[in-house]
């Protein structure tokens, strides 16, 4: 997962560059199936060309579903460790 794609602004929406200006660069960080109920997790790395911070995307997909939400570095690190810690309660 090496590569990086591009985001852009919807087909004919103008932009300060004009229409279609990239607006942000994705890194695909990974890619993960839910076995129970099958939604895909994508997580990517955005870096807004303007220069923000470089923000978490998390999209899930459930069969034409998509939910994406963009998280900046603290809240990432605090969700991780809210995982991590739920995870190591359970068994097996």
């Amino acid at each position: 997962m090496g590569y990086t794609s591009f985001a852009h602004r919807g087909i004919g929406t103008p932009g300060k560059r004009g229409f279609n200006a990239c607006v942000a660069a994705l890194t695909p960080l990974a890619s993960i199936t839910v076995p129970l109920g099958g939604q895909l997790l994508d997580l990517q790395e955005v870096v807004h060309a303007a220069g923000a911070m470089p923000l978490l995307r998390v999209r899930i997909r459930e069969g034409k579903r998509f939910t994406v939400l963009d998280i900046d570095p603290a809240s990432a690190r605090s969700w991780g460790e809210a995982m991590v810690a739920w995870a190591e309660r359970q068994p097996g």
